[in-house]
């Protein structure tokens, strides 16, 4: 059975369109989800068992390269999703997952992975393999920490690790330089560390309803960012050094302890988005 024979399949299971992209008679993207479908996830109210038939037809699309099942409510997935090894953009996102599926370790080379809004409470050493992943997404999450085995994903543009557990952020982390999106709130972090300002790249950040009571002057290093949410968190002086943030679009101060801003802070000039909700 070739490709083309297992898509009609999926899609007949499936009851209705979805975006799949072929190359030379071989389906190397699927995405079973859609904005314009009201639940997003394209599967999302079939039953357990016609959800494992659709996904063991799937696993059979061994040159597969995209595979997007967000909000389809895929609690399990067959053993034989391992056979798409070729795998590099993975979107598992919103899909009440309690652990990370052991299959994705035999994937040889991914540069996207989403796991947010599931029940993951860690993730697994072996996505530490991955050392050309650009995209982490693993937000809204119940995850405690985030471990050493990481540490050299350092091609990571874009980490989000929002709304988890993770009271400490790693010292690893200041050494993804090419970061160009990074978000860590609600988290209870207490500090940022002065090596922030390695991630030159940097053009948005968010440390949202932290514990955060300063900010480094190596802050005003951040020569790319664009936009940064810090409200919610304890922070009562800006270093004079945020003048430098000449690229400095957007920034959200609110609710912290500020009574005033430093004479540098003038400097600015591209600052279009201010809020900042004095105490």
């Amino acid at each position: 059975m070739n490709d083309l024979d297992i898509l009609r399949q999926i899609r007949n299971k499936v009851g209705q369109n979805f975006h799949a992209e072929i190359e030379n008679e071989t389906v190397v993207a699927l995405r079973l989800t859609s904005d314009d479908f009201i639940f997003g996830g394209l599967i999302r109210h079939h039953s357990d068992t016609e959800k494992q038939e659709i996904l063991t037809l799937i696993s059979k699309l061994v040159s597969l390269r995209t595979l997007d099942l967000r909000r389809c409510m895929v609690f399990k997935m067959p053993d034989s999703m391992g056979d798409l090894v070729h795998l590099t953009h993975l979107d598992l996102g919103s899909n009440f997952l309690d652990t990370v599926p052991n299959w994705i370790e035999k994937i040889n080379d991914l540069r996207y992975l989403n796991l947010a809004v599931n029940r993951l409470k860690e993730v697994p050493v072996f996505l530490g393999q991955f050392k050309n992943i650009e995209t982490l997404l693993v937000h809204k999450n119940e995850i405690s920490s985030f471990p050493i085995d990481f540490s050299d994903l350092k091609n990571l543009k874009y980490l989000n690790l929002y709304l988890n557990k993770i009271p400490n952020i790693p010292s690893f982390v200041w050494y993804f330089e090419n970061l160009q999106t990074f978000s860590w709130g609600l988290s209870g972090v207490k500090s940022i560390s002065p090596e922030i300002g390695n991630l030159q790249n940097l053009e948005y950040l968010t440390f949202v309803g932290n514990k955060i009571t300063e900010l480094p002057d190596s802050f005003g290093a951040l020569k790319n960012l664009k936009a940064t949410r810090l409200h919610k968190n304890r922070i009562a002086n800006l270093p004079d050094t945020i003048g430098n943030l000449e690229k400095l679009e957007q920034l959200t101060l609110y609710q912290n302890q500020l009574n005033n801003l430093p004479e540098t802070f003038a400097k600015l000039k591209n600052l279009e988005k201010l809020n900042i909700g004095w105490n």
